[in-house]
């Protein structure tokens, strides 16, 4: 009866173990899905907050951000982006969340002629998904200034960040490289 008595125990202790196993993983899970809801409503409420609260003075600093960006560019950027305007065979389109005022326009003109004498011509449009941004599409050579991209950016950095941090119940041990709790 001893052996009958021990294979029981055996047998509850490995139940007992993979019930313990299952749950770790559904709580593991569970936080996971919580972490990503709570993070894609932040970032949509963000994206949308930010779209609403677009103004003049904001589209003009976007402007200016932008105008900065092209200016500001590093060695191999600003050699591919020149390359681009000199060898474009189409009109460099600029777009952005908002209709340009003529003064804006003529900032980004000037920008892009002191980076390429002889450019092509340039064509404004609009593009709602560009919540306060510009971008500068020639030749197949993009440079953009939006907010969106640094939500995106934001984003990744937090998903990166979250997924090296997966939550662990008490008793579990730390991963291999990972600080005990």
């Amino acid at each position: 009866f001893p052996d009958t008595t021990r294979c029981r125990a055996a047998a509850a202790d490995a139940g007992l173990a993979s019930r313990q196993q299952k749950l770790r993983s559904d709580a593991a899970s569970l936080t996971s899905m919580i972490q990503q809801k709570t993070r894609d409503e932040v970032f949509a409420v963000a994206r949308k907050t930010l779209a609403d609260l677009a103004s003049i003075s904001m589209e003009a600093s976007a402007c200016a951000a932008f105008v900065r960006r092209l200016q500001q560019l590093d060695a191999v950027a600003r050699s591919r982006l020149q390359r681009a305007l000199a060898d474009a065979t189409e009109t460099a389109v600029v777009r952005s969340a908002f209709e340009l005022p003529e003064a804006q326009r003529t900032a980004i003109q000037q920008t892009l002629h002191a980076l390429c004498a002889g450019g092509p011509s340039v064509y404004f449009d609009t593009a709602d998904a560009l919540i306060g941004g510009i971008e500068l599409n020639v030749n197949g050579e993009l440079v953009a200034w939006n907010i969106d991209a640094y939500l995106g950016s934001l984003e990744r950095d937090v998903s990166q960040l979250l997924s090296k941090d997966e939550p662990r119940l008490a008793g579990d041990a730390p991963a291999a490289g990972a600080p005990a709790a």
